[in-house]
């Protein structure tokens, strides 16, 4: 994980190699319902105008051509950043692919007494159409005018 340093202006542009082989340039504005983003990397237009949100990440892809993601972190709260805390409050990280694989956690499988661990969920019977037309209730029924 690598902060990314931004500074507390509502609009900024800066150039920082991010990863094996990615010359990240990275745009962070603030608009009146938010603070966005655009990632370009060695160029390309990865991401463009994405709302900034605590702890949500940004790229989420493989396939944009992205190693890694960024996320913006609260470290008071759990807010959205704002420009105006950039330096203080949220930060913007880079997560390497081996910080994204670490930060996925298996579920542990809760067996009690009423269920077993190799449970299906089995779904429900198949309801057959009513073609009673003359039941108001019915959702097929159609009133004529």
């Amino acid at each position: 994980m690598q902060v990314i340093p931004l500074t507390a202006n509502p609009s900024q542009t800066l150039t920082v190699p991010l990863g094996t082989n990615q010359i990240c340039r990275i745009n962070v504005y603030q608009k009146f319902y938010g603070l966005f983003i655009d990632l370009y990397v060695n160029g390309n237009l990865i991401i463009g105008g994405v709302l900034a949100e605590n702890l949500n990440r940004i790229v989420r892809s493989t396939y944009l051509g992205f190693s890694g993601d960024l996320a913006f972190y609260d470290t008071q709260g759990n807010d959205d950043p704002d420009y105006t805390g950039l330096v203080t409050r949220w930060q913007l990280l880079y997560l390497s692919p081996s910080d994204l694989i670490a930060a996925i956690k298996v579920p542990k499988t809760i067996v009690t007494e009423e269920t077993q661990a190799d449970d299906t969920i089995t779904p429900p019977a198949p309801s057959e159409p009513s073609f009673d037309f003359s039941d108001p209730d019915n959702s097929q029924y159609i009133p004529l005018l």
